[in-house]
């Protein structure tokens, strides 16, 4: 039987539209910007560069919570940073949410960034959410994820080598998403 988790739950590298598949439905586009948590494996711009379009445009779509963002160390300067520039979109928004007559929307541009250890991160709603450190070449630290839902699991291993505490948080998992490069690809960008 399928398990569905809380439609809070992301877990996944926050791209650009620009850069997803044009033909997505735009209502499944909608739900993505809703998102309320995010959760970065490691801080290298291809898993981050997505992060203001959930952010402001999640908030202009309706999202009425702040948007939460754990992620390795950094994290939170990196979302303090983010907040800066769009202070001006948000007034603008706001201003124009006034004057045709749509709730303003403040909760929705807060933002609520944590810089994680290992260990369990979030716990609501029956789901618990857990950060592992994994092996990233010269990217410290760097998190793998499992997520544990009424008796069903999923991990999702971000950028890693193989390693003992991946293997160990991965036991009795029913979903591994693991991340692989190929060897030839690896060389070429040693080069």
């Amino acid at each position: 039987m399928p398990v569905l988790f809380p439609k809070y739950i992301r877990l996944q590298g926050c791209l650009p539209p620009t850069l997803v598949n044009r033909t997505s439905i735009l209502a499944r586009i909608i739900e993505h910007l809703k998102a309320d948590t995010v959760f970065l494996t490691h801080l290298h711009s291809d898993y981050f560069v997505g992060l203001p379009e959930i952010y402001l445009n999640g908030r202009a779509q309706g999202r009425a919570t702040p948007i939460r963002v754990f992620g390795p160390q950094r994290t939170k300067d990196m979302m303090d940073h983010l907040r800066l520039p769009s202070d001006a979109d948000i007034r603008f928004r706001s201003i124009e949410d006034k004057s045709f007559g749509r709730p303003q929307n403040i909760q929705g541009a807060e933002v609520m960034a944590l810089d994680i250890e290992e260990g369990i991160v979030l716990q609501k709603d029956g789901v618990a959410v857990s950060a592992f450190l994994v092996e990233h070449k010269h990217v410290k630290p760097a998190f793998g994820y499992r997520i544990d839902y009424i008796g069903r699991s999923i991990m999702v291993s971000g950028d890693t080598e193989p390693l003992e505490n991946l293997v160990k948080h991965a036991a009795g998992v029913d979903i591994l998403i693991h991340e692989v490069m190929s060897p030839a690809l690896i060389q070429l960008l040693e080069k």
